[in-house]
């Protein structure tokens, strides 16, 4: 794709630029229990800031991420509202953009955030199509009327108190609007965290009743390594 093309320019700009503001920033103040989500944390900080970048983007992550796939899943984006929940280098908003939707892409870590500015920059792409927004680690900072759809990619595991965090994601959501979870399957696989770090799709579909979604489709059968979930409300 053409972004791929300037991926040495943005690591030079990466390495002079410094935590500036965002595009739009909100932090929640909400407070959360368990820890689940801290350990995939720290598993993945394990590794440098740019090792994370050279595996969410390198080319062979598409042979089992399979993002034209996932996009079939998700539909006609075209002129939708999308927010992108822990983007990383932003594999999937960027993406979305390419296929005419406006895109908030929503980090707790400023350096992806960063990331993802300089990378739009380079690419010309107007910050009304894809803006960045910081946010805490405890609330998602979705705002009402901001999405017809929420997704996260391999990010599901990571959250602490999900359906608190999850419902307040579903009073926000546009009428008529989803949520999408794509995360890997509860056993090892050549990718992902270890499996005792996973959460198989019938423990997130009952997380997210919890949360008030009350519609499921629960996609086993596309991505070799990982589930997908739709959920929506009545």
């Amino acid at each position: 794709m053409k972004y791929i093309v300037i991926i040495l320019n943005v690591f030079l700009l990466f390495s002079c630029m410094n935590n500036g503001s965002d595009d739009h920033s909100h932090d929640g103040h909400e407070s959360h229990g368990h820890n689940h989500g801290h350990s995939a944390n720290e598993h993945m900080n394990q590794n440098s800031f740019e090792d994370l970048v050279d595996r969410f983007e390198g080319p062979e992550r598409a042979e089992w991420q399979m993002p034209e796939k996932v996009f079939e899943v998700m539909g006609d984006i075209e002129g939708k509202k999308l927010y992108d929940i822990g983007p990383g280098t932003g594999y999937f908003s960027f993406m979305a953009v390419d296929r005419g939707a406006e895109v908030i892409a929503a980090d707790i870590d400023q350096r992806f955030l960063d990331y993802i500015k300089h990378k739009r920059d380079s690419l010309g792409i107007e910050p009304s199509k894809l803006h960045v927004r910081k946010v805490n680690e405890n609330s998602a900072g979705l705002r009402q009327g901001e999405a017809d759809i929420a997704y996260m990619v391999n990010v599901y595991h990571h959250i602490d108190d999900r359906p608190e965090y999850f419902a307040r994601i579903r009073e926000q959501l546009n009428e008529g609007g989803k949520l999408m979870i794509i995360d890997f399957i509860k056993e090892e696989t050549p990718h992902g965290p270890p499996a005792s770090m996973r959460l198989a799709p019938d423990v997130v579909q009952e997380e997210l009743e919890k949360a008030g979604f009350t519609q499921f489709d629960i996609i086993t059968d596309v991505l070799p390594e990982q589930y997908i979930v739709v959920a929506s409300v009545d």
